[in-house]
């Protein structure tokens, strides 16, 4: 070694740092330790493209001088490969950063936008379940189409739903981790222009469900049976029934991959018009209008009359403040009236089963009065909603009369039968 590279020792290091001598101290080829204050660090000065830089190398009470020469030896060799030192580690750093770690580091700030507690914690196992498998361990920086492709392909076709979600979210972590600097280029994990061209679109695709129904001739006993109870719920599950609407438009259902959903509320009503509007459907981020028959509106009335909730229409009990759970509504169903057989969600398909087996009425009023998007076109949708809006009234009133037991006026003989055995 030569007394020009290195002219620093380690006794004298430890001297310098002792004595507080202040300024920066050569030890040859670029590397200082400089003493600032009460702090002393190890720093590499460099000359590239005209211009002088400089990079640390670490405090010197966790980076010894031998330590130290290694690193600055090793910038030497970078400049000597007309590479610049910092832009060099800068790649080094970036290639350790793994997606599960940028996916936790996103999840962070992600989960307090989440209001439901459930749904924050449900995310890392969405992930440990579905991307981490495949893309856990990848570099961000690495993440390919392929990788993409390999995480989703096993779970598109059997749960698309589900995938889709999980495609969104491997979108947001990949775009996080750009903005952190951990990558740079496209994003493999967008649809359009994208993903479209390798996978089916999720909306051609559907899970295989069935919710069990009841006949609609047991309605009206059925019916009957549940105004014999006094329950929030049970006026909940009458009105989502004589509605023909989802669980989450009446209670509201947090989503984890957007803004919670809001229960029904009592603003959402407009009693002058006898009408409901629906932020937002399933089908459609577009609000949905829907009438109101005179026994939905006895049941608000009803419920206003109650005053347990100044803002949501059916309320929970137990939670102050909170709408009623899916929980209270399922287990009225299939406890309180002992109906496993049967699945709130379906009485959409008793529904729509009598409308079109005993009423005249054409498909498109029914998947309107379902709030189904049957029409791809928004604007085209929105127009044939507001033509359509008096059709629905009355069919939506024929429908509540007929769940009531006036079956004449659907059936046109009041063709009802009695509710068959319980299971």
């Amino acid at each position: 070694m030569t007394r020009s590279l290195h002219k620093l020792t380690a006794a004298k290091v430890a001297a310098l740092i002792k004595d507080n001598k202040q300024g920066r101290h050569g030890d040859g080829g670029g590397l200082y330790l400089q003493i600032d204050g009460n702090s002393a660090a190890w720093l590499f000065r460099y000359i590239r493209h005209g211009r002088e830089r400089q990079a640390g190398l670490g405090p010197a009470r966790d980076v010894t001088l031998a330590q130290a020469r290694d690193k600055a030896q090793a910038h030497r060799s970078t400049l000597a490969r007309d590479d610049d030192p910092q832009m060099a580690r800068l790649r080094d750093k970036l290639s350790t950063v793994t997606f599960a770690q940028a996916a936790e580091q996103f999840l962070v700030n992600y989960r307090r936008g989440l209001k439901n507690e459930k749904h924050r914690s449900q995310l890392s196992t969405r992930f440990e379940t579905y991307a981490y498998p495949k893309l856990g361990r990848l570099p961000v920086n690495r993440i390919t189409l392929e990788h993409v492709l390999a995480a989703l392909e096993p779970v598109w076709y059997k749960k698309p739903e589900t995938a889709n979600r999980m495609r969104a979210l491997i979108e947001k972590v990949l775009g996080f981790a750009r903005v952190k600097g951990w990558r740079s280029g496209e994003n493999p994990a967008t649809w359009k222009g994208n993903l479209e061209h390798a996978l089916p679109a999720v909306g051609k695709l559907h899970e295989v469900r069935h919710h069990p129904a009841l006949d609609y001739r047991e309605l009206p006993a059925f019916i009957a049976e549940l105004r014999t109870r006094s329950a929030v719920a049970a006026r909940a599950l009458e009105f989502l029934i004589l509605n023909v609407c989802r669980t989450a438009d009446v209670i509201g259902v947090p989503d984890p991959d957007r803004e919670d959903k809001p229960p029904l509320r009592w603003s959402d009503i407009d009693f002058e018009e006898r009408t409901w509007t629906i932020p937002r459907s399933k089908a459609s981020a577009m609000p949905h209008k829907k009438p109101l028959s005179a026994r939905s509106m006895e049941i608000l009335a009803e419920m206003r009359r109650y005053k347990l909730d100044d803002v949501i229409v059916f309320p929970s009990m137990e939670r102050p403040g909170r709408s009623l759970s899916t929980s209270a509504v399922r287990n009225l169903l299939r406890r309180a009236m002992e109906r496993d057989d049967l699945s709130v969600h379906g009485f959409r398909a008793t529904f729509k089963t009598w409308a079109g087996e005993d009423t005249p009425t054409p498909l498109e009023v029914i998947e309107s009065s379902l709030a189904h998007g049957v029409i791809s076109n928004k604007v085209e949708a929105a127009y044939r909603r507001q033509d359509f809006f008096e059709k629905r009234r009355k069919l939506m009133e024929t429908w509540s009369e007929f769940a009531g037991g006036g079956g004449d006026a659907a059936t046109g003989g009041g063709n009802v039968i009695a509710m068959r055995g319980r299971k």
